[in-house]
């Protein structure tokens, strides 16, 4: 199996990246959208935001190494605020808990439970999230890594290696050593 070149590899992770969160953000909206309640739509500005970092990382490739960084700083954040604010709604249920049944009105303090289209969009988002999280990792290693040698080192570098290294010079000591005397009498 041969790899695409290091450019186009890279290329190809960051615009994967940015439609796994592009998608991301379209599916916290969009699925939720026919049950009538969306406590998720806010997760689509941070997946928005990671979608922008991502292609402008994707766009601009001869970046200068503190601004790419900085671009995959936000990229991870944003995006990893995204998978915890995902998954904090259905802890946030559990432990608070939800409304009764529909013909009981609902106390104070408590939300109504998940509908269908809320518990996709938590799914869609989280898997799509964490895709997008994962390739923009994978694309930061292949700009910062050196080439990868899958198979071994070179000739040349294997001989470095094998070649033992030579044992430190002994010296005498400078310092005089008395013998050692046993304190004990007969």
């Amino acid at each position: 199996m041969t790899w695409p070149p290091r450019e186009r590899l890279l290329a190809y992770l960051l615009w994967a990246a940015c439609g796994c969160a592009a998608v991301a953000a379209v599916a916290v909206v969009a699925l939720p959208a026919s049950g009538g309640v969306n406590r998720i739509v806010g997760v689509a500005i941070p997946f928005a935001i990671t979608a922008a970092a991502v292609a402008a990382l994707a766009f601009w490739t001869a970046l200068e190494r503190w601004l790419s960084l900085v671009l995959y700083a936000v990229t991870a954040l944003a995006c990893t605020y995204a998978l915890m604010s995902l998954a904090s709604l259905p802890l946030r249920l559990a432990v608070l808990g939800t409304c009764p049944a529909a013909p009981v009105a609902c106390p104070p303090g408590f939300e109504p439970g998940m509908t269908g289209g809320e518990t996709l969009g938590v799914e869609a988002g989280i898997v799509l999230g964490i895709a997008a999280l994962l390739l923009a990792v994978a694309a930061m290693e292949v700009r910062y890594r050196p080439r990868l040698r899958v198979i071994g080192r070179t000739p040349v570098a294997r001989q470095a290696a094998e070649a033992p290294a030579a044992p430190p010079e002994m010296r005498p000591s400078a310092i005089v050593k008395k013998p050692v005397t046993s304190d004990k009498q007969p």
